[in-house]
């Protein structure tokens, strides 16, 4: 039975805002937009201390997916056909529906959204993390390796342990749990190339375990700091020096000056009977555009191409797909920052905005999809859903203490590691949101393709045990 029909209104105008809201096009933008309003405001909500911030909507999101996953076969429109005077039921909501091979309900034309949004943030974190992002890289090098490749060992071991006691029978279900846990599409997008006949299998496995891979990186990266009673103004400077130029670094950075200016003098002593000539101005750096959206895009397009990139490795493909092609991409671009006289220096108020425009829409079209499916497969699957919680926890946990007590990291950029080694996007725009600055990016930076690359062997190495 339809709840929407034709005789249910009494106005052409309602009948035409319901119909243009829920067809492609009009009606994604409109519910894209409306779940960040939603989720702005249930990010701000704070209880003792916590607050889910950008990742409000997230859960914004996933509400409005478990709703349509629920109407979007049952909301109908009566239409006149050709031979009057009959009428047939039409489903409006076109660009919510079933995959007749997996038995899901999928929002694929939202799918593009996800994609400009993740380019976007990524882009902005590469941009911003980039000035400063080598050195960083090069003093903590053993740290974020240690850190990426335990996350994923942890998270493996379990899903191993599970399969053989029994736990999950199918190892293509453990390994689409495994990567729902850890919210890596690229994952995803390798276990479904290993276990090809069970595409549909894996593909559920992943949506149970993805919501809470999500709530969970993110409630832990805001809970740490508070059970440990860090003062986060304490945090923010220890984050600041231990990026700044080492005792070492100033001191070789000094001596260069005081030796130019020895030369300097030099010069003017011996040739003192000569007129001194004005120092030859430096070239300008061309700008093309003052907000630096010409570089944003130039990142993008070139972090996707290159992202695309691919070799073969037994019988996965390995790539780094948007997010590491854009990743390094923005890095290399935000360290260099120019390219011979043409400027690529993006202002910092242009890297922000673009960094947490692009995160809000990626979280609200992943959210919307995790929730078409959500409660029907939780409902098969209850168990599923408790493992992909530890599978989500307990990676983060021994990844934290190995942070802490291993290589004496302090908090936040131990923090920026966990959510790089659980590849999770929504955790570091929660981070950035509680530590109130952009440099706990440098770590996930770090660690995120170390991650990335070990997570695209697990389901290769499942697959060879079992």
């Amino acid at each position: 039975m339809s709840l929407i029909s034709t005789a249910s209104f009494n106005s052409p105008f309602a009948e035409t805002f319901v119909f243009r809201l829920l067809t492609t096009g009009f009606g994604m933008v409109f519910i894209v937009f409306a779940i960040i309003f939603i989720g702005y405001l249930i990010g701000k909500i704070n209880i003792k201390g916590v607050a889910l911030g950008s990742a409000g909507v997230f859960v914004s999101a996933l509400a409005f997916g478990i709703l349509f996953g629920a109407i979007h076969d049952r909301i109908v429109f009566t239409v006149a056909t050709d031979i009057a005077p009959y009428y047939r039921e039409v489903n409006i909501i076109s660009w919510v529906t079933v995959n007749e091979r997996t038995g899901l309900v999928e929002a694929t034309p939202m799918r593009v959204f996800r994609t400009f949004g993740l380019a976007m943030f990524i882009g902005g974190i590469g941009l911003i993390a980039g000035p400063t992002f080598f050195r960083n890289f090069k003093k903590k090098f053993g740290s974020y390796v240690a850190m990426g490749l335990a996350t994923t060992t942890v998270a493996a071991v379990i899903a191993i342990v599970l399969i053989a006691s029994n736990a999950i029978k199918s190892p293509a279900m453990a390994t689409g749990l495994l990567m729902g846990a850890l919210s890596t599409t690229p994952g995803l997008s390798a276990a479904q190339d290993v276990f090809s006949d069970y595409e549909a299998i894996v593909a559920t496995a992943n949506g149970v375990a993805y919501p809470l891979g999500v709530l969970g990186v993110v409630l832990f990266v805001q809970l740490v700091p508070k059970i440990l009673k860090k003062n986060m103004d304490v945090e923010r400077k220890k984050l600041t020096d231990s990026l700044a130029s080492s005792p070492v670094d100033k001191k070789e950075e000094q001596t260069s000056q005081l030796e130019q200016s020895q030369d300097s003098s030099k010069s003017i002593t011996i040739d003192n009977s000569e007129m001194l000539s004005e120092p030859i101005p430096k070239k300008k750096l061309i700008t093309i555009d003052k907000l630096g959206l010409f570089v944003v895009a130039s990142v993008i397009i070139v972090g996707m191409l290159f992202g695309s990139l691919s070799f073969q490795a037994g019988a996965t493909v390995i790539a780094l797909g948007t997010t590491g092609g854009v990743l390094l991409t923005g890095l290399i671009v935000g360290h260099f920052g120019k390219i011979g006289r043409i400027s690529l220096k993006v202002p910092e108020k242009t890297s922000f905005v673009i960094r947490e425009l692009g995160l809000i829409i990626f979280l609200a079209t992943v959210g919307f999809e995790g929730g078409l499916n959500f409660l029907s497969v939780v409902a098969d699957y209850p168990l599923l859903f408790l493992y992909g919680g530890i599978i989500t926890l307990a990676p983060m946990i021994v990844a934290f203490l190995i942070g802490r007590y291993a290589f004496k990291l302090d908090v936040l950029n131990n923090l920026g590691s966990v959510t790089g080694g659980m590849t999770s996007t929504p955790a570091l725009g929660a981070l950035i949101y509680t530590a109130k600055t952009e440099d706990v990016g440098h770590a996930y930076a770090a660690t995120y393709p170390i991650a990335l690359f070990s997570l695209i062997f697990v389901p290769q190495i499942i697959a060879l045990i079992f």
